[in-house]
């Protein structure tokens, strides 16, 4: 499977489950290297998971690819470490201050949890919006992982991913994706504000944006073949083009780090140090520079918003909508106090959009601001004059396409959404037509039902 098929690979098959490793316990001391520690673990073994953390596809990424085959890839568990073998460097590697940055050492408390089942993808959003957040409000804050993964899979909701018992939700995988449109919303005063993805091929911005948001979400293909235990670090190395199958937080970097600790031996000094919920508190995984990753990406928390209005449950994998040079949509909304921003995604890579205030009625227009999203992914705009609001509909003109959230269905699970009248609308011949309006998407010219618009409103 390739690179553009991941994501949805977890939404249309979630089978990929295989076995993975139990490990000797490895922390680190005051030099940030791993060594051995006595301090006792669970004895569950954690199972890595279906394809995890890749994107739709670049070209507008707008449909989903059909159903993969099933298969299961199968990981020996690490039960003991490896002797070390012998290697070109001479004597143990201790980094030092230039070219090495962890957040770990600089004030970052990163909690090296052990996942259960197929949930790394949860482990590693969690614990990047714990970092963000910490960085964002000075303050610290615990996401349970476990709590994201019934979030996003529960059925006590209205709407949103519903399960049909193919899976249960500890394996059914997932990726960044979903956890980002869940904490979008807000859950217990934690809201996402930026959920994008990483140029993955460009070490300096994946460095840049590790400083800036607290970690770099990546997707490998996580086998134990390649891994190797070496001076005291766990090292991986693995340079072939594979579909992923776990999700980890790189935290930080090591451009001196010895190319020959690699099982593989890397083309280059180098390497990224990651939490990786399959070892926990064993330790860091320090991954070469030249392993392949499938996908890069950022979560952003904070707890600026006091509240948030939206009807869309589902924002990464609705389906766009193109009325031309500028796709015009909006959402009316009906809730007193001060609006402070206005959230949305974009699938392009820089994308220009106007946000516009209105009376309910849309002939009155309060407010007008303009913005450039950059980046696949959510956004959220802060206003530059919070209004106060009570009934009042949010525009946003895209520049090209928008996007808009629809019901899907697979094999392991469902997509479910609420639609009713006078809350979705889109621009067309120059009347807003509601969407909830059966008659909308033949004169739109759409294949498929739309929902509601992906727009949400946040309070101060």
């Amino acid at each position: 499977m390739k690179r553009n098929t991941l994501t949805a690979a977890f939404l249309l098959s979630a089978a990929l489950l295989s076995s993975c490793n139990k490990a000797e316990q490895i922390s680190r001391d005051g030099s940030g290297k791993p060594a051995s520690s006595s301090v006792e673990k669970e004895t569950v073994a954690p199972v890595t998971e279906e394809p995890a953390g890749s994107a739709i596809p670049e070209e507008e990424r707008e449909t989903l690819p059909e159903h993969p085959e099933e298969k299961t890839e199968e990981t020996e568990p690490l039960t003991e470490l490896p002797t070390e073998p012998e290697t070109e460097f001479t004597g143990d590697y201790v980094h030092g201050t230039e070219g090495y940055f962890c957040l770990a050492d600089n004030s970052v408390d990163v909690e090296l949890k052990l996942q259960r089942g197929g949930t790394c993808w949860a482990f590693a959003s969690a614990t990047a919006m714990e970092n963000s957040f910490f960085l964002n409000t000075g303050r610290r804050t615990d996401i349970d992982p476990n709590e994201v993964v019934n979030r996003v899979y529960g059925d006590d909701k209205a709407e949103g991913i519903f399960l049909n018992g193919m899976h249960t939700a500890e394996y059914n995988g997932g990726c960044w994706e979903i956890v980002a449109d869940c904490y979008s919303s807000g859950v217990n005063g934690v809201y996402v504000n930026e959920a994008i993805e990483v140029d993955m091929y460009d070490i300096d911005a994946v460095k840049e944006s590790i400083r800036k948001y607290g970690g770099v979400i990546g997707a490998i293909y996580d086998s134990a073949g390649k891994r190797q235990y070496s001076h005291g670090y766990l090292t991986f190395n693995d340079t072939k083009e594979k579909e992923a199958n776990h999700e980890l937080l790189i935290i930080g970097w090591d451009d001196h780090f010895p190319k020959s600790y690699f099982k593989k031996k890397a083309e280059q000094d180098g390497a990224w140090i990651a939490y990786n919920s399959n070892i926990g508190e064993f330790g860091y995984y320090y991954i070469s520079y030249d392993s392949y990753f499938e996908n890069m990406s950022v979560i952003s928390a904070t707890d600026k918003y006091s509240g948030c209005e939206s009807y869309s449950a589902d924002s990464f994998f609705g389906k766009k909508i193109d009325t031309g040079k500028e796709t015009a949509l909006a959402n009316v909304f009906h809730r007193t106090g001060t609006l402070a921003a206005v959230g949305t995604i974009s699938r392009k890579s820089e994308q220009n959009i106007k946000i516009e205030v209105y009376a309910p009625s849309f002939k009155e227009l309060v407010y007008t601001q303009e913005a450039c999203l950059k980046g696949y992914g959510w956004h959220t705009v802060e206003l530059d004059q919070p209004l106060s609001v009570t009934d009042y509909a949010v525009v946003i003109r895209y520049e090209g396409p928008a996007v808009v959230e629809t019901e899907w269905k697979s094999d392991a699970s469902e997509y479910r959404a609420q639609m009713e009248r006078g809350q979705s609308f889109v621009m067309s011949g120059g009347k807003w037509l509601d969407l909830a309006d059966p008659d909308t998407a033949d004169r739109l010219g759409l294949s498929f039902e739309p929902k509601n618009c992906c727009i949400k409103a946040y309070y101060k």
